[in-house]
């Protein structure tokens, strides 16, 4: 289900054919036709979807979308000196919806050659696209694959996939030349804090430099920018909120994870201090939304309305700094959230995922002890490897590592190969 649907959302307009990323949410079942604001936040969580969809299913489709995201990130959403903008607006203007992103045949027949057109157009277009609004315009949406084209055309299949290369870099050289949509460049710490960790994600089963180093260089900014004498800061005189600590605290561990610098580690200890004394609710446990009451009310939520709740986050990153910087009491935090919030999350069911997927961390992560140099072999078969919930630390270097699983541990392991058997071993026991 969750690979069909991943396929789905890919093949519909709702997911930008041309310049990767996706739009803000689709108005069909088919995900066909789209609202065509583009989010960061929705982008951010996206790549990491199709991330794991990848490490998992083992399919380049996959890898080439995730892929996409970033090629969007890079050149739509983000400062060249680091940090991410917030959106892409949907228009250009109030009465052109979705001008910018459709098309019409003969938009088409005017950028791509004959043999391009023809073969562009089974591929995108189609009179399920149709805009209600005028129905010449068109969303490109996916109505056949390569595969499927190949058969009906005998045309060779490696032919085929040159066709649409070329054809769609032609489409979006013409559409750059259009007014494009207003680009808010506002820079959020909490939308930083979630794309940059996508990034390092992307990185880490990619290993694309680009996203490692691009995600470093916008999680310095943002610190620089947003973390001034002890306060952090949502945007520019705006103090931050529960999801500005928790996204950034998150992109530090990350970072820290691919590095090995120890700046990043105290950075996030830092901040979880700070979070911890404006926003933990010391009676019941969880963190509360804002320092202060809104309307004589403070929010502590769990729902995932719509990206994962901070509080969800909250749990793993305090469980994973509970072990990275040697804190029971962050442990028996996490517990103690994970208390609070159980009757209501049980209550809402799918719309609290990530508490559930919070929970599981919890009692099934794996502590890997690294000891060696960070960007060595063995390190990097770790960076590389692939497990749900993984807690990374370094140590003096001595060419091993030593993998813990709750309270065992295991010999140590010095070479990837053996890593990766013992990993494949874990997944085996788990599916038992």
């Amino acid at each position: 289900l969750l690979r069909n649907t991943l396929f789905r959302m890919a093949r519909g307009g709702f997911h930008d054919h041309l310049a990767g990323g996706f739009h803000r949410y689709s108005v069909d079942e088919e995900w066909i036709i789209p609202h065509f604001e583009k989010m960061a936040d929705d982008n951010a969580w996206l790549l990491r979807n199709y991330i794991q969809a990848y490490e998992i299913f083992k399919e380049p489709r996959f890898k080439d979308i995730a892929e996409g995201i970033i090629r969007f990130f890079r050149d739509v959403l983000s400062y060249e000196e680091g940090g991410f903008y917030a959106s892409q607006d949907a228009d250009v203007t109030p009465d052109d919806e979705g001008g910018y992103f459709t098309w019409t045949e003969k938009d088409l027949m005017n950028a791509l050659s004959n043999d391009e057109f023809r073969i562009l157009k089974m591929h995108l277009l189609s009179e399920k696209g149709s805009m209600h609004h005028d129905n010449a315009k068109k969303v490109l949406f996916a109505e056949m694959d390569a595969q499927e084209i190949a058969q009906r055309t005998s045309i060779d299949i490696q032919k085929i996939h040159e066709i649409l290369k070329n054809g769609k870099s032609k489409l979006l050289a013409e559409r750059n030349k259009r007014q494009s949509p207003f680009i808010d460049k506002t820079m959020y710490t909490s939308l930083n804090g979630m794309v940059i960790t996508s990034f390092i994600k992307a990185f880490r089963t990619l290993n694309d430099s680009y996203t490692r180093d691009f995600a470093i260089k916008s999680l310095d900014r943002i610190m620089s920018l947003y973390f001034v004498d002890g306060n952090l800061f949502h945007s520019d005189g705006v103090r931050a909120m529960l999801d500005d600590y928790v996204h950034l605290i998150d992109a530090n561990i990350a970072v820290y994870e691919v590095t090995g610098y120890t700046d990043y580690l105290a950075a996030a200890e830092k901040l979880m201090e700070i979070c911890i004394d404006k926003l933990w609710d010391k009676s019941e446990g969880g963190f509360f939304d804002t320092e202060d009451e809104l309307l004589g009310v403070r929010i502590k939520a769990i729902e995932d309305v719509p990206h994962p709740s901070s509080n969800s986050i909250a749990i793993r990153i305090l469980l994973k700094l509970s072990f990275l910087r040697g804190r029971q009491d962050y442990a028996e935090m996490a517990e103690k959230s994970l208390r609070a919030f159980y009757a209501r999350a049980k209550d809402l069911g799918v719309h609290s995922g990530n508490y559930f997927n919070s929970m599981d961390e919890h009692f099934n992560h794996l502590k890997l002890n690294v000891f060696a140099q960070p960007g060595s072999a063995i390190a990097l078969d770790v960076l590389h490897s692939f497990y749900p919930y993984t807690f990374i630390i370094y140590g003096e270097d001595k060419g091993f590592i030593i993998p813990c699983l709750k309270t065992a541990c295991y010999e140590p392991i010095n070479n990837g190969g053996d890593f990766k058997e013992f990993l494949d071993n874990l997944h085996k026991t788990k599916q038992e």
